[in-house]
């Protein structure tokens, strides 16, 4: 695949870097540019303006998702944001409250490649003019008013 300024970008936060290493490969292999960074910040600090296509946002604990204030800030960026948690609160979260409407989709951890690659693809396709500025599924733009509810 031929890199453009359309190419789709990924970035993977997540401090476990070996855990991370099969998807990275297999996202690069399907044509995607993939960062890896540990923590939130490192991203944020990056991208004031150039917001990568997807983010997959790792909690820093097993069992429970505390990355909400970087999944708020990734949002507003225009960045899809996939959460990867084992916290099944959080995966409630996504479909039931605002701060959880701010992410996509959401992965178990440890990585089922299938489904993160999957999750990742539909991110994608489906929320291309949501990402820079205009929701063009419901789900887009309930996401986007729900986000913006929140944030006022």
């Amino acid at each position: 695949m031929e890199l453009t300024a359309a190419t789709p970008t990924v970035a993977i936060i997540d401090s476990d870097e070996r855990a991370i290493a099969p998807s990275r490969a297999a996202l690069a292999a399907l044509g995607y540019v993939v960062g890896w960074f540990r923590q939130p910040w490192r991203l944020l600090d990056m991208i004031m303006e150039d917001c990568p296509t997807v983010v997959l946002i790792a909690g820093s604990r097993a069992d429970h998702f505390d990355r909400w204030p970087a999944v708020q800030a990734l949002h507003e960026m225009g960045c899809a944001v996939i959460l990867a948690t084992n916290d099944p609160t959080a995966r409630h979260e996504l479909f039931t409250t605002p701060r959880g409407r701010c992410a996509v989709a959401a992965v178990r951890v440890p990585y089922d490649l299938r489904a993160m690659l999957t999750a990742v693809t539909r991110a994608v396709q489906q929320y291309p003019a949501n990402l820079r500025g205009g929701a063009t599924t419901p789900r887009a733009a309930a996401q986007e008013t729900a986000c913006q509810a929140r944030s006022a």
